[in-house]
Formats: C-alpha cells, sequence, structure tokens
C-alpha cells in the first residue's frame, strides 16, 4: 500500500495540476477559499494504509449547547461529504479519504465541498452562535 509520503507527494501533484493554491504549515497542506481554510494531513492507518484527513475549521471560541448541537445535527444530515461537529470550543468540518488509491476527483468534490459549507455557514453560526470565523485569526 501506499506510504504516508507517497499520499501528500500525490496531492501536491493533483492540487498542482489543478492549479489548485495551497501552502504548508508542518505536516499539512492548507487551501484557502472565501472565509474557509481545509487542512489536508495524511495519516498511517491500520499501519499499512494510508488515510487522508480534510480538516475544516469553521467557528472557535464559542460554547457548545443544544441548539447549537441541534443545528449541527441538522447539517450533518444534508452533507453529502464530511461531517460537523463540536471541539475545543469550536465548529469543525472533516471528511477522510483513503490514500492508498486516491481518487483526484474525489479529493478535489472533498476539497470543494468543505470549503463552500464552511464559507456559507460561517457567518450563519456566528450570527446565532457567537465565536470567531477561524479565518478571522
Amino acid at each position: 500500500m501506499a506510504s504516508v509520503e507517497e499520499v501528500h507527494k500525490r496531492i501536491t501533484e493533483v492540487l498542482d495540476e489543478a492549479n489548485v493554491s495551497y501552502g504548508n504549515k508542518g505536516e499539512r497542506i492548507y487551501i484557502r477559499q472565501g472565509s474557509a481554510v481545509v487542512f489536508i494531513k495524511v495519516e498511517s492507518w491500520l499501519n499499512d494504509h494510508a488515510v487522508v484527513e480534510l480538516l475544516c475549521p469553521v467557528l472557535k471560541g464559542l460554547e457548545r449547547s443544544p441548539e447549537l448541537l441541534e443545528k449541527l445535527d441538522e447539517l450533518n444530515r444534508g452533507l453529502f461529504f464530511g461531517k460537523a461537529y463540536t471541539h475545543d470550543h469550536g465548529v469543525w468540518l472533516a471528511h477522510n479519504l483513503l490514500g492508498d488509491h486516491l481518487d483526484p476527483e474525489e479529493l478535489l468534490a472533498a476539497l470543494g465541498l468543505l470549503a463552500r459549507v464552511a464559507d456559507r455557514i460561517d457567518d450563519e453560526l456566528k450570527g446565532r452562535f457567537g465565536g470567531q470565523r477561524f479565518s478571522d485569526g
């Protein structure tokens, strides 16, 4: 199966071929789109597989509440890719792909969808539940 390093290299090749601007922060690749930032990290899984983690912090500095959890549950019912959840006083979107046979179209579709959803919901959630958009610093 593919190593973490091979999958990481393949991701940068896919992004380069698709003319997607990206940066590197440690072991993570990040892509900015609108007010969203999607981080990509490759992890070893079951010792001989690689998993591509797409993480998109939406809001930070807010308290978990039953109303927020209900809103995220509603959002999750409509997501084709990924999940929305609370973690560390924030709202996150995430999606995982198997990296061993990474499909470029699937990677780009998942990236685009997470970024669009985050960019669409961050202002609504901020207005209703407080906190700050992750991209605001």
